[in-house]
């Protein structure tokens, strides 16, 4: 190492050093290359402590010669993060692929039957030159344990440590399953940490009580047989797009196996079949191709036989476990690209991550079901942990600003977190998509590894069904087995073209269109659903609530583009707060402070306490912030759309503003005859009405269906309601049209009504005990039979009717 080269430490520690690493290391030639040495430093740091801004490149002031310019060849985006990792910096290997010559085909590769539901076949990779041709062998074995030592666990659980803590300190616990402790300071106006700590707070506690062992993540060692790397990557089933030839030796007697691979010239010689793959399926083969030894590897496209549905689904539903038995997991990003972009840092990594390997829906699963410890991320020769690098987005992610030309989208935080087995089922199949699919059946069957061990048995996959089929008995499955509608997150009236012609409450989980899902209204408590499909039309779906409200007015859509959503957000808040100065709202608050917190959907530090980065109320109406709502900076002129989004500015986005974008996006203002103002979906109309169902977080809106001359009205199931939110029945049948925020229904108040003063809601998040709880739960106990709900029996439709709740069916069409 030159000593005038800093060590890769020192690159962690200064984030703010892209000049000084250019001016030492002239090697480094790559702006994205310089980009990942700033990404690895960021994963060094707590997940908990935020970092500072990185300084932008100027390639000009280098010392080291002239500009970057496009003739450049530039080295991968990650082409430093196994430098960082391993304490030195070197150049990448200047590989570039060179599509094989066109070769004479023989015969195509024959799948042999797998004879048991516990096999797999794996990929034997010979090794060889990185221009020879890639050959391999296919092979079938029963996927079992070889080894299961379990290790006596002598670490206490988070709650054991919390109980040993003294006042005034709290102790979470990190993604790599490490406790960390903090002091909470208190005489703050917002609770903050003031000062965390890797090491318990009494100095006397024995370490092995809180200290994570290194033998393994989940306490014990396990070995599968046959032993493999599971390879991820983009690649899209069926796609015969530039195909190159792979070269399948077939264990003939007649034919010794291959010492290492070559290039073939003339007729495939005897021995050998061929199968067809795609380029970047045989750049990662090249790339991951030893020299001198042969490479096991699992890759779906060769070791699934995609023309057999029934194979396919029985490896799908295995897919669980071949990404969790692996002995290690490859993340394969892609080769490396001859970049034409500036030396911005941000930009850069902004590259990086906009990869198309990152929108596959495929790797949702992969990553988690992967080992944290035996997991890596690799973008041509370049390697690293993937442990720092989902470090290194959740520091960026929980910045308070990060440069305009990043977009926050871009940070997968749910992408990176690791499995836990306490996700909420809805939250894996409603957060987890992703866009990259070829088949819109894969949105839900891409998930079936990270399902529930009892729910994976109702949704086995099965490629023979249609979308339609696939979505509906998911939504009705996962209902019947959660007892929420939680899904109904995902339903809109306006929806993709596949499903045009399903019912309006049918699950869409393919459109990418709709908004983003806002949840936390807790407006029906914990109450479970209650549906039924009507015999003789299975179109048509009941479920019980209760009638809150009907639209009297809707704005515009608001804007889809960032530049424009803070500029029209800030003016539509100025006419409001100008039309009802000094007014009241419905439930007894100044109208100021109800709008406030309809805006933000009521995400406040206040009710939602376990998230520390929301503002108090207080800090949301002073804010300081060039596109202020609210506060004296709200009288100043809005910025310039240009100013929100230019990446050539030094202006950053603040955290809030940009995830508020996320949930005002492609939705409407709405106000309704009783006073109620809200945050609606986006093909809500004047008429619609507000209701709130059993079982479902957030209010909804429903469009009466003129009824049936012939068919006499509904009559509500309770008796006459004196409750000032009963509303009489105008029609039997519904429309679905979407979840709308409501201030004034959330907490559960169109159930249970207002709590007395002084006494308020806190909402602490993130504590399912498991895959089959809803995100936020509670546990009841019959002290005579002994049985545990997760359902509130005081909101049962008949404990509720007879405290005059007008609880009823609704006909939803």
């Amino acid at each position: 190492m030159s000593q005038h080269e800093p060590h890769a430490v020192d690159v962690a520690r200064n984030l703010p050093c892209a000049r000084i690493l250019l001016s030492f290391n002239p090697n480094i030639q790559s702006p994205s290359k310089l980009a990942m040495e700033v990404i690895t430093g960021l994963s060094r740091r707590s997940p908990w402590m935020t970092c500072g801004a990185a300084e932008d490149i100027d390639a000009s002031t280098s010392r080291h010669g002239p500009p970057f310019t496009s003739s450049l060849s530039l080295s991968t985006e990650a082409g430093v993060l196994h430098d960082c990792a391993t304490g030195h910096l070197r150049r990448s290997m200047p590989f570039a692929i060179t599509p094989p010559e066109p070769q004479p085909l023989g015969q195509l590769y024959t799948y042999q039957k797998l004879q048991t539901p516990g096999d797999i076949r794996t990929v034997t990779l010979f090794p060889g030159d990185f221009k020879d041709d890639i050959v391999i062998r296919i092979s079938c074995a029963m996927l079992r344990l070889s080894n299961f030592n379990p290790t006596p666990q002598t670490r206490m659980t988070l709650e054991e440590v919390t109980a040993t803590l003294p006042p005034g300190w709290t102790v979470g616990e990190t993604w790599d399953n490490r406790y960390i402790f903090g002091r909470v300071d208190h005489g703050r106006r917002e609770e903050r940490l003031s000062r965390t700590s890797w090491s318990h707070p009494d100095s006397l506690m024995d370490p092995s009580g809180y200290v994570k062992s290194e033998s393994d993540d989940d306490g014990h060692i396990m070995r599968a047989e046959p032993r493999y790397e599971a390879l991820s990557y983009k690649y899209t089933w069926g796609s015969s797009a530039k195909p190159e030839v792979t070269f399948v030796w077939t264990d003939t007697r007649d034919t010794p196996a291959p010492i290492r691979a070559k290039k073939f010239k003339g007729p495939i010689p005897s021995g050998y079949t061929h199968l067809l793959i795609g380029i970047n399926l045989a750049a990662a083969m090249r790339q991951l191709r030893h020299r001198d030894h042969h490479r096991i590897l699992w890759i779906d496209a060769l070791c699934i036989n995609q023309l057999h549905i029934l194979e396919g689904n029985a490896q799908v539903h295995r897919m669980s476990d071949i990404f969790r038995l692996a002995e290690r997991v490859i993340f394969w990003l892609g080769e490396r690209d001859r970049l034409t972009y500036s030396a911005k840092t941000w930009l850069a990594i902004k590259k990086l991550l906009s990869r198309p390997w990152f929108t596959r829906q495929w790797i949702v699963q992969e990553i988690r079901l992967a080992k944290p410890s035996n997991t890596i991320i690799r973008c041509g020769r370049s390697e690293t942990s993937f442990t720092h690098f989902r470090s290194a987005i959740a520091n960026l992610y929980i910045k308070s600003s990060l440069h305009p030309c990043l977009p926050r989208s871009l940070l997968l935080l749910d992408l990176v977190r690791p499995e836990n087995g306490r996700t909420p089922l809805s939250d894996v199949l409603l957060y987890l998509g992703k866009s990259g699919y070829a088949d819109m059946r894969d949105r839900v069957l891409g998930l079936h590894g990270l399902l529930s061990p009892v729910f994976k048995e109702k949704l086995r996959p099965d490629y023979s069904k249609s979308v339609y089929q696939v979505y509906r008995e998911t939504f009705l499955a996962y209902s019947g087995h959660a007892k929420r509608l939680g899904l109904l997150q995902k339903c809109y009236l306006n929806k993709s073209e596949t499903l045009k012609k399903s019912p309006s409450w049918m699950l869409d989980l393919s459109d990418l269109s709709v908004p983003t899902i806002v949840k936390h209204q807790f407006a029906a408590g914990f109450s479970r659903c209650y549906t039924k499909l009507v015999p003789e039309s299975p179109n048509v779906l009941t479920v019980m609530g209760v009638r809150c409200t009907t639209i009297k007015t809707i704005r515009d859509p608001f804007p889809k583009k960032s530049k424009e959503l803070l500029r029209a957000v800030r003016d539509h808040t100025a006419r409001e707060l100008a039309e009802n100065e000094g007014s009241t709202y419905v439930t007894g608050e100044p109208f100021k402070t109800a709008f406030s917190k309809t805006v933000c959907c009521n995400y406040l530090h206040q009710r939602l306490t376990d998230v520390v980065w929301y503002p108090t109320l207080e800090s949301w109406l002073w804010q300081d912030s060039a596109h202020a709502f609210f506060g004296p900076r709200a009288q100043l002129p809005s910025p310039k759309p240009s100013a929100i989004t230019d990446c050539e500015t030094n202006k950053s986005s603040n955290w809030y503003e940009a995830d508020l974008e996320t949930r005002l996006w492609h939705r409407r203002y709405v106000t309704t005859h009783e006073g109620f103002i809200g945050i609606g979906p986006p093909d809500v109309q004047e008429g619609d009405i507000i209701c709130v169902f059993l079982g479902f977080d957030t209010p909804v809106v429903l469009r009466p269906l003129p009824r049936s001359p012939s068919r006499p009205p509904l009559q509500p199931l309770s008796g006459p309601s004196t409750s000032p939110l009963a509303v009489a029945s105008t029609s039997d049948k519904y429309l679905f049209v979407g979840p709308v925020v409501i201030y004034g229904l959330h907490d559960s108040l169109s159930l249970l009504g207002p709590l007395p003063t002084p006494w308020r809601v806190i909402r602490k998040d993130g504590i399912c005990a498991g895959h089959d709880d809803s995100a936020v739960f509670q546990r009841f106990r019959n002290q005579v039979t002994g049985d545990i709900i997760t359902h509130d029996p005081r909101m049962s439709p008949e404990v509720l009717r007879a405290r005059d709740v007008p609880i009823r069916e609704f006909v939803l069409v």
